[in-house]
């Protein structure tokens, strides 16, 4: 049986396939990646961007993102919100181009509603940030451009 081999054309996957390790793999996909305003660890996103090519460490990442998941669950901690927020965190830090193949959406949506009525959170910042990247989440993949359409969007949505 002849071995066969697969011809790569562009230098983004040449370079992926041949495993090499600069420590400036960003610069390949940064268009791809989305800005975060307290900034990304170079390091994270460089092993992130890998799973574009390497189906394995794509695998890993959504198993991650599935056991936080589930820790939030299961968490007995004094502050709820705390585990939504790593979660959150670390999805925007291993899935860098959002997306529905990061599932933040429904994450921040998730998040939102298990606390829309708690009082404990009606003036927490932490809430206050999740909705606001919840609406910009939803916004983009919606393709909204006037604030106050996507409240309504999302008040209409939210009482279905």
């Amino acid at each position: 049986m002849a071995e066969r081999r697969v011809e790569i054309s562009d230098p983004e996957s040449e370079f992926f396939a041949s495993k090499q390790e600069t420590g400036h793999e960003w610069e390949l996909f940064k268009e791809n990646v989305r800005p975060l305003k307290r900034g990304r660890n170079v390091r994270l996103l460089n092993h992130a961007l890998k799973s574009h090519t390497d189906h394995q460490l794509r695998k890993t990442l959504v198993e991650k993102r599935r056991k936080l998941i589930e820790e939030i669950d299961e968490y007995a901690g004094d502050d709820p919100l705390f585990p939504w927020i790593q979660c959150i965190k670390w999805v925007q830090e291993a899935f860098p181009p959002g997306g529905e193949c990061s599932g933040l959406l429904v994450i921040y949506e998730q998040c939102v509603r298990k606390f829309w009525h708690s009082q404990r959170y009606k003036d927490d910042l932490r809430y206050l940030k999740v909705w606001l990247e919840y609406v910009n989440a939803f916004s983009l993949s919606l393709s909204f451009s006037s604030p106050s359409m996507i409240f309504l969007c999302i008040e209409e949505y939210s009482t279905k």
